[in-house]
Order: C-alpha cells, then structure tokens, then sequence
C-alpha cells in the first residue's frame, strides 16, 4: 500500500470513529496538507521520525519511495471489535478508489477545508473536528478526549 493511502484510509477511520462513538480511534494532532488531513504521529511514523518509530519498524518496511509493506501481524489487543471492523470497514470501502481520488475524498471534509493553508502543515483542532462530525455532544467529547490524553501521558510517562 502507498503511505498515502494508509495515512487517509487511517484518518476517514479516525473521523467515522469520533463520529460514530464521540472516541478518537488513534488520537494525537490532526494537520491540514496538501494532499489531505492526517495524523502528524503517523505520518512521523511512515517517515521514520517518530519515538515509537522502532515498534512501528518491527510491523511495516518502506519499499521505494510511496510503498508501505506489512512484514509481520501486529497484535490487536488494545483494539476493540468495533475498532477492527471500523478499519476493515473503512478500508473495503475505498478500496475501488485510487491515491488520488482517495486524497481529492478528503478535500472534501470540511476541517480541511477550514484549516488548509498552502506550502504549510496546518494544525486541525480536534474541536472543529468534533464539532464537524458530532455537533450535538461536541463539548462533553471535547473534554472526554482531554481528560484521556492527559490520562495517557500520565501513564505513559509511568511506565518509563
């Protein structure tokens, strides 16, 4: 698969997950580029500049400059069944699509939309996002998800 396509087909995945449960499937910062919305942790991930880069290269090796191989399974146990079938899902969905037109798809979603500035890597605030795709509960999943994240950095700071 292209890094491309994995860094959208993660990002729909994202937003039909905040959208569906109020949750954020992988969380992190969401930017605005040229070729669409993603993860910046993922895209950092792909490009070797990441943290948890040596756990991400134990899974998946760069092929040429735009492929990305699965050399080995990766355990799911931190997903849940909902989040395995919610990327399972979102991947058959697109898969009559190609890179291009699955970055053009994204071009669409409003958040990009508000938040792309050209020649630069914009930061998406997960409000808007949230407010885009589940406007009626924006606040309480815009608290739930801060409280989460300061929960995971405090326990990921504990654990080293």
């Amino acid at each position: 698969m292209t890094r491309l396509r994995l860094a959208k087909l993660i990002y729909i995945a994202e937003r039909k997950c905040v959208a569906e449960t109020g949750r954020s499937l992988v969380g992190g910062k969401l930017v605005a580029m040229k070729h669409g919305p993603l993860h910046s942790d993922i895209l950092d991930l792909i490009n070797g500049n990441h943290r948890s880069e040596p756990l991400w290269s134990r899974y998946f090796t760069t092929r040429g400059p735009r492929e990305i191989e699965l050399t080995d399974e990766p355990e799911v146990g931190r997903l849940s069944r909902y989040e395995i079938a919610l990327l399972n899902e979102v991947v058959a969905r697109h898969e009559g699509l190609d890179d291009f037109e699955l970055s053009e798809l994204t071009h669409g979603f409003d958040e990009w939309i508000r938040s792309f500035r050209a020649g630069t890597s914009t930061v998406i605030p997960v409000e808007m996002l949230v407010q885009i795709v589940h406007p009626e509960h924006a606040e309480e999943i815009v608290q739930e998800m801060k409280d989460m994240a300061v929960f995971d950095e405090f326990f990921s700071e504990s654990a080293t």
